[in-house]
């Protein structure tokens, strides 16, 4: 079966972004809280169906191991948050619930690794189905298909994989 891996918060501020249009999304709106579900959970329902395949919900973890190594690490997005009207500590709180909600009552694989982000596990699974989860097309063995969706750009790197 083909994989589905997905930059959970690249995903879910993909969806914020649109909705911010429309709405403020803050503590005190709490319209902005359920819609955001709504959104997030409407995308991954399409990317299942468009995809068809099996979703994995790659998730960044709260402290990744980057930012020890380069403190200056998307240094830039402090003052982006700044400028912006979006309550971004709030934001957080609701990413969380979002997916300890995936976790407890949808079919997907939430994967969140201490340390790690989203593209860090996507890279490894990669490498993994690449080399261990083959699949027989006539007398051949090779690689499932794997989609992947973000909008990191470093992703490209990894179509060095069949």
């Amino acid at each position: 079966m083909s994989k589905i891996l997905v930059d959970f918060s690249q995903t879910v501020v993909a969806a914020m972004s649109a909705m911010q249009r429309n709405m403020d999304f803050t503590r005190t709106n709490q319209d902005s809280k359920n819609m955001l579900k709504h959104i997030t959970l409407n995308t991954l329902l399409a990317l299942r169906k468009k995809h068809k395949g099996e979703m994995i919900i790659c998730c960044d973890s709260k402290y990744y191991w980057r930012k020890k190594e380069f403190p200056w690490y998307k240094g830039h997005r402090k003052h982006a948050k700044k400028e912006s009207s979006i309550e971004w500590d709030y934001f957080f709180e609701v990413l969380e619930e979002i997916k300890q909600e995936l976790r407890d009552n949808f079919i997907y694989k939430v994967l969140e690794v201490e340390s790690a982000e989203a593209d860090d596990i996507i890279a490894v699974l990669c490498k993994y189905f690449d080399e261990n989860e083959l699949e027989t097309v006539g007398l051949i063995e090779e690689p499932q298909s794997i989609t992947i969706v973000s909008t990191d750009g470093d992703m490209g790197q990894l179509h060095k994989y069949k």
